[in-house]
């Protein structure tokens, strides 16, 4: 059953690829897995400013990105 999310989560893992592998994420590029508050987690990129040192434990918010092709994918920016 499909359920609305409020879009909150916590980053628990997190990698920088310094190669290119897709012509839509030039490198270097992050990728990052984030448990959302209601419990999934999700594979996803940090939108925006990174964070220096350690990103583990960082809190993120839900945010929408839309791809030069048209498709629009959920990303997380830091949260406030």
């Amino acid at each position: 059953m499909w359920r609305p999310v409020g879009g909150g989560g916590t980053i628990l893992s997190w990698v920088i690829f310094h190669r290119q592998y897709l012509a839509a994420y030039p490198a270097p590029y992050n990728v990052i897995a984030v448990r959302i508050d209601e419990g999934p987690v999700m594979i996803s990129n940090l939108e925006g400013d990174t964070p220096s040192g350690n990103w583990i434990g960082q809190r993120v918010a839900l945010t929408y990105a839309e791809m030069p092709d048209g498709a629009v994918l959920p990303r997380f920016t830091l949260a406030a």
